[in-house]
């Protein structure tokens, strides 16, 4: 039986949870059924280059310039994503979208002779940048590119409403895929915890943890001024960053100014991610929007409690023990809800209410390969 070939595009490679998808994806598909190609405009990290080489399988890069503006990258890659596709020999063109300006490369494939277009929304809005310009953007795009697509898919109920139109939405075209986690490699352990925060110098501190990229959705300055908060009531508070982003120096900035830099621990990325969830006492996420955020099921998955804005799915609950709180009240209201429900809850009690079935990787992974097949049968 001849292989399916699936070119899964991302317009940036870097460490989100975009990423995380695709990699966990491409690790648990059925090599002697599917031949899976990563593509995207601009590869930012070699994180995963072994992974994929190792897997006999590559990244293919449309760009060779980075382009900060990302109106000057879209532009840019109309074309150059047009040349590259049209020299692959691509079955299913896999687009992992944001927003509806992805949706116009559904339309080149297509124009280049590829058969299927799967649209996959993993958002559920778009930046304050130059907000008012992308939101015509993608109100006009997604008008003319969403029927190019021959599958939609989202990771939650929000990011369907986000980029499908109500029409597509209510002839339930949309599927609802949940974002994998990999629960064999995130399980709580007491004494591997202890070990590690007596490595770090976190012993009987009280560890507030957030993992994230450094940029405006995940709005880590109210994040800041809810730790200064939480300071005034425990001293003992430690604030754990993990990420990179190019808001991280100004975060940088307002911690040195508000004199909380000795409290406040910037980790950066790292491939051992469990280390962080372990070292956490509680995982907080104060973003304006998500997709369906991974962060905060693996966090789950340590038996974490977690503080979600309100703005988020309430599929990111995979336990029914996160407390989600709107954007719109204050910082102390914040600081005092973290506080309050933090004390002595039993990490163990937690996890064992995990959803497991509906996030298993296998299980996630085996629908999505369902979906590949049967699209192949049309």
């Amino acid at each position: 039986m001849k292989k399916i070939n699936i070119v899964c595009y991302s317009e940036k490679i870097e460490h989100g949870g975009i990423e995380t998808y695709i990699i966990n994806l491409f690790k648990n598909l059925d090599n002697s059924k599917f031949n899976f190609t990563i593509m995207c405009s601009q590869k930012l990290t070699d994180r995963y280059d072994n992974e994929v080489q190792s897997r006999g399988s590559k990244i293919v890069v449309t760009l060779q310039k980075i382009y900060k503006s990302p109106i000057l990258r879209t532009i840019n890659n109309f074309y150059a994503f047009y040349k590259t596709i049209k020299k692959m020999d691509c079955d299913i063109l896999h687009l992992n979208v944001c927003n509806s300006v992805t949706m116009a490369y559904g339309c080149i494939a297509k124009k280049c002779g590829v058969k299927n277009v799967i649209f996959h929304s993993h958002s559920s809005n778009i930046s304050n940048n130059a907000r008012i310009l992308k939101l015509i953007a993608h109100k006009i795009f997604k008008l003319i590119f969403e029927k190019y697509g021959t599958c939609y898919i989202a990771c939650s109920d929000l990011a369907a409403k986000w980029l499908y139109s109500e029409n597509i939405i209510r002839q339930n075209k949309v599927k609802i895929l949940n974002n994998p986690v990999d629960f064999s490699k995130f399980k709580y352990d007491e004494t591997l915890r202890e070990n590690i925060r007596h490595e770090l110098g976190l012993e009987n501190k009280f560890v507030i943890g957030n993992i994230g990229r450094f940029n405006k959705e995940k709005n880590h300055i109210f994040l800041i001024n809810v730790f200064e908060e939480i300071l005034k009531i425990n001293d003992n508070s430690i604030l754990f960053l993990v990420g990179q982003g190019e808001l991280k120096a100004n975060i940088e900035k307002l911690v040195s100014e508000k004199k909380i830099s000795d409290k406040v621990i910037f980790y950066g990325v790292t491939e051992d991610i469990y280390i962080c969830y372990l070292v956490m006492d509680v995982f907080v996420l104060t973003s304006h929007f998500e997709g369906n955020p991974i962060t905060a099921m693996e966090a789950q998955s340590y038996g974490l409690k977690c503080f979600l804005s309100s703005s988020i799915t309430r599929q990111a609950d995979i336990t029914n023990s996160i407390e989600m709180i709107s954007l719109n009240k204050s910082p102390e209201y914040w600081a005092y809800e973290i506080l309050k429900h933090s004390d002595n809850y039993n990490r163990s009690y937690i996890y064992n209410k995990i959803k497991i079935d509906d996030y298993n990787i296998n299980n996630v992974t085996n629908k999505m390969q369902e979906i590949y097949s049967n699209l192949m049968k049309e």
